[in-house]
């Protein structure tokens, strides 16, 4: 959980200023106190779709929201 922390208070994705051309999917919890800032601002780094589902949960929302993140991922991919 420490390198976690580390890592999310020392990454800066803007150094790379990078927009990939793939459709993405974001998901994360209403209540992670860890999000910094808008998480609408992940529209930057692709240049198709972005699709956002949201979990009333914190950091770890895949914990308890396994099933409906596998059924999501498994609908985009097919």
């Amino acid at each position: 959980m420490k390198d976690a922390y580390q890592v999310l208070n020392t990454y800066n994705a803007n150094q790379y200023n990078i927009a990939l051309p793939i459709n993405m999917l974001s998901f994360y919890g209403t209540d992670d106190i860890s999000i910094k800032g808008d998480i609408r601002d992940w529209r930057e780094y692709t240049t198709q779709e972005i699709t956002f589902f949201h979990f009333k949960s914190g950091h770890f929302y895949s914990d308890s929201q396994k099933e409906n993140v596998l059924q999501i991922i498994e609908q985009h991919i097919w």
